[in-house]
């Protein structure tokens, strides 16, 4: 076991206990959503700046499964739809935000959970990854 999958596993074991505890918690859904830019033209690693080529505005959203997380959680696709627009509109607010900072949002990871008293879905982790803006030749 690595070291990521046993700290999920002891946070999904902390979690578990808090509930069995009257602790109102999240339990997280088994898929995280990817929110990416596409690049029209291959781009370096270490810049998000195409190598000669221009930023599609278009943004790629991708489903995973995630292992760690247990349970059954069939989702509808009401709930998927809801999902991965929650996820875009993060994308967004979060790379305005980024932009003001001179920075590029290139990826989000967002993962949402189900509140184990009401069932409503809410988000339960972020990740992203940022670049510094290409400075404007004149």
């Amino acid at each position: 076991m690595s070291q990521e999958e046993f700290s999920e596993t002891k946070k999904i074991n902390v979690f578990n206990f808090l509930r069995q505890n009257g602790i109102a918690t999240l339990e997280k859904i088994p898929y995280e959503i990817r929110v990416k830019l596409i690049y029209s033209r291959p781009c370096s690693l270490f810049s998000p700046k195409p190598l000669g080529g221009s930023m599609q505005r278009k943004l790629n959203v991708e489903f995973f499964s995630n292992d760690a997380a247990k349970g059954n959680h069939d989702l509808s696709q009401k709930q998927v739809q809801f999902l991965e627009m929650t996820a875009r509109h993060v994308f967004e607010l979060l790379k305005k935000a980024w932009a003001e900072q001179k920075m590029i949002l290139a990826e989000l990871k967002v993962e949402f959970g189900f509140d184990t008293k009401t069932q409503e879905i809410l988000l339960y982790d972020i990740s992203w990854h940022i670049y510094p803006k290409p400075t404007e030749r004149k």
